[in-house]
Protein backbone atom coordinates (compact mmCIF):
# COMPACT_ATOMS: atom_id res chain seq x y z
CA UNK A 1 0.00 0.00 0.00
CA UNK A 2 1.70 3.49 -1.04
CA UNK A 3 1.68 5.80 1.77
CA UNK A 4 0.80 9.43 1.49
CA UNK A 5 4.32 11.65 0.36
CA UNK A 6 3.62 15.25 2.26
CA UNK A 7 4.96 17.72 -0.01
CA UNK A 8 4.46 21.61 -1.09
CA UNK A 9 1.77 22.57 -3.17
CA UNK A 10 3.82 24.62 -5.66
CA UNK A 11 6.09 21.25 -5.95
CA UNK A 12 2.76 19.29 -7.06
CA UNK A 13 2.95 17.16 -10.44
CA UNK A 14 0.85 15.14 -12.30
CA UNK A 15 2.79 12.34 -11.32
CA UNK A 16 2.09 12.51 -7.93
CA UNK A 17 -0.89 10.30 -6.59
CA UNK A 18 -1.23 9.58 -3.06
CA UNK A 19 -0.54 13.18 -1.21
CA UNK A 20 -1.01 15.20 1.89
CA UNK A 21 -1.00 19.00 2.00
CA UNK A 22 -1.13 21.53 4.64
CA UNK A 23 -2.26 25.18 5.07
CA UNK A 24 -4.78 26.97 5.92
CA UNK A 25 -8.70 26.92 4.36
CA UNK A 26 -8.77 30.29 2.22
CA UNK A 27 -12.35 29.30 0.88
CA UNK A 28 -15.26 27.26 1.51
CA UNK A 29 -18.26 25.78 -0.68
CA UNK A 30 -19.92 23.11 -1.33
CA UNK A 31 -18.17 19.99 -0.85
CA UNK A 32 -14.94 21.69 -1.66
CA UNK A 33 -12.34 23.59 0.45
CA UNK A 34 -9.32 25.58 -1.76
CA UNK A 35 -6.16 24.98 1.13
CA UNK A 36 -3.05 27.43 0.85
CA UNK A 37 0.54 26.46 2.09
CA UNK A 38 2.13 29.71 1.45
CA UNK A 39 3.09 28.46 -1.83
CA UNK A 40 -0.21 28.01 -3.64
CA UNK A 41 -3.56 26.95 -3.59
CA UNK A 42 -5.11 23.53 -3.73
CA UNK A 43 -8.75 22.41 -4.50
CA UNK A 44 -9.56 19.70 -2.24
CA UNK A 45 -12.96 17.98 -2.45
CA UNK A 46 -14.28 16.82 0.97
CA UNK A 47 -16.66 17.11 3.48
CA UNK A 48 -15.91 18.79 6.72
CA UNK A 49 -17.33 21.33 9.02
CA UNK A 50 -13.97 23.05 9.74
CA UNK A 51 -14.09 26.92 9.04
CA UNK A 52 -12.44 29.54 7.02
CA UNK A 53 -8.81 30.29 8.38
CA UNK A 54 -8.55 27.15 9.99
CA UNK A 55 -5.05 25.27 9.70
CA UNK A 56 -5.31 21.65 8.44
CA UNK A 57 -3.59 18.69 6.90
CA UNK A 58 -5.49 16.85 4.13
CA UNK A 59 -4.38 13.59 2.81
CA UNK A 60 -5.82 12.13 -0.68
CA UNK A 61 -5.45 11.21 -3.88
CA UNK A 62 -4.37 14.00 -6.32
CA UNK A 63 -5.95 14.06 -9.58
CA UNK A 64 -5.63 16.57 -12.93
CA UNK A 65 -8.95 17.52 -14.54
CA UNK A 66 -7.69 21.46 -16.45
CA UNK A 67 -5.93 21.94 -12.79
CA UNK A 68 -4.24 19.75 -10.26
CA UNK A 69 -7.15 19.14 -7.68
CA UNK A 70 -7.24 16.57 -4.26
CA UNK A 71 -9.88 14.06 -3.71
CA UNK A 72 -9.53 13.97 0.14
CA UNK A 73 -9.38 10.84 2.44
CA UNK A 74 -8.66 12.86 5.61
CA UNK A 75 -8.91 16.56 6.74
CA UNK A 76 -6.66 16.60 9.95
CA UNK A 77 -7.02 19.90 12.06
CA UNK A 78 -3.79 21.28 12.81
CA UNK A 79 -5.40 24.35 14.74
CA UNK A 80 -3.68 23.79 17.86
CA UNK A 81 -0.19 23.23 16.33
CA UNK A 82 2.77 25.64 16.24
CA UNK A 83 2.06 26.72 12.81
CA UNK A 84 5.37 28.55 12.27
CA UNK A 85 7.62 25.35 13.86
CA UNK A 86 5.49 23.15 11.76
CA UNK A 87 6.38 25.17 8.46
CA UNK A 88 10.21 25.04 9.41
CA UNK A 89 10.28 21.12 10.36
CA UNK A 90 7.96 20.58 6.89
CA UNK A 91 10.60 22.64 4.86
CA UNK A 92 13.42 20.74 6.35
CA UNK A 93 12.05 17.94 6.24
CA UNK A 94 11.51 18.27 2.01
CA UNK A 95 15.26 19.40 1.63
CA UNK A 96 16.19 15.96 2.60
CA UNK A 97 14.44 14.02 0.33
Amino acid sequence: MQSYQEKFIKDLNKEDTKIAVSGFIVDKKDNNIIVNDNTGNLLVICETTLNLNDFVRAFGTLFYNQDLMMQADLIQDLSNVNKQLYQKVKLIFNQKQ
